[in-house]
């Protein structure tokens, strides 16, 4: 029993990522003129869609090799150049091995956290109580952005206290 023509060149594309890498996979299948999820996101990404972005760049860096990974992280950057508060947290986690040591870390935790996002706004109060990246201990700063995170996330989850 043969499987369809299409079936094939989507398992044939499956082999070719895992074996291969994404661009070639890319290659063969838009020569095939096969569509999948992956290419939608990648066009959604290149047209400017920075959820698109960020999830392609978190895709891409899951892929193990080095030139994905490379790839995935401009991604993310794109993404968090136009603004995507979770391309920003995911930047500083990144960067953020060992912990409170890479002053990239910082900053990334620092565009996050001054979007609104709460998770940066956590991490830099923490990187403020625990003396990291450099920082002198400021207990009022700490609280300050510790306090800010907890209003949103108390916020979103509609809890009035």
């Amino acid at each position: 029993m043969s499987l369809p023509m299409k079936k094939r060149l989507l398992l044939f594309g499956s082999i070719l990522v895992a074996t291969a890498g994404f661009s070639v996979a890319v290659s063969v299948l838009f020569y095939n003129n096969c569509t999948s999820e992956a290419f939608r996101l990648r066009a959604k990404a290149v047209h400017g869609n920075p959820a698109a972005m960020r999830e392609l760049g978190y895709r891409l860096q899951g892929t193990g090799t080095y030139p994905e990974h490379k790839e995935g992280t401009e991604w993310l950057v794109k993404a968090a150049e136009k603004g995507d508060t979770q391309a920003m947290c995911f930047l500083g986690l990144q960067y953020d091995s060992p912990p409170g040591t890479d002053p990239r870390a910082l900053s990334w935790y620092r565009k996050g956290a001054e979007a609104g996002d709460p998770f940066c706004m956590g991490k830099l109060g923490e990187a403020y109580l625990y003396r990291q990246f450099g920082l002198r201990e400021d207990r009022e700063k700490s609280r300050k952005w510790y306090a800010r995170a907890d209003a949103i996330d108390r916020q979103r989850r509609g809890i009035n206290k």
